[in-house]
């Protein structure tokens, strides 16, 4: 049971970046031409956060999440539609950094468990 749950902010780190590798690839059939080069960018960085959730490199994540949010994610937050569960996802991959930093300290310090969950 403790391995799924050191494993689980990275698993939900991956999916959170899925989502959003999702949203944006759905965003490229809406979005005008011209903006398409800053899509791409925010497809790899989606990728990359991927990268990051699956090898449990939050410093990298928490990168990722950063580039992507400040740009495109704040201001999506603010549109009405689907395009507003982009911000949303990018403040969840902030969320799953912090996991993934809360994990690894416990392990690497040998500390006992944060929080007692039964």
């Amino acid at each position: 049971m403790s391995d799924i749950r050191r494993k689980a902010p990275a698993c939900f780190g991956l999916l959170v970046a899925a989502g959003t590798l999702i949203l944006w690839l759905v965003g490229l059939f809406y979005l005008p031409p011209t903006s398409w080069l800053a899509a791409g960018v925010m497809i790899l960085l989606s990728l990359l956060a991927g990268y990051a959730s699956w090898r449990e490199r939050p410093y990298l994540l928490t990168l990722t999440a950063l580039l992507s949010f400040f740009p495109a994610g704040y201001y999506l937050l603010g549109t009405p539609g689907l395009f507003k569960w982009i911000g949303v996802l990018n403040l969840l991959l902030f969320v799953a950094s912090g996991g993934i930093f809360l994990v690894k300290f416990t392990n690497s310090r040998g500390l006992k468990q944060v929080v007692d969950v039964e």
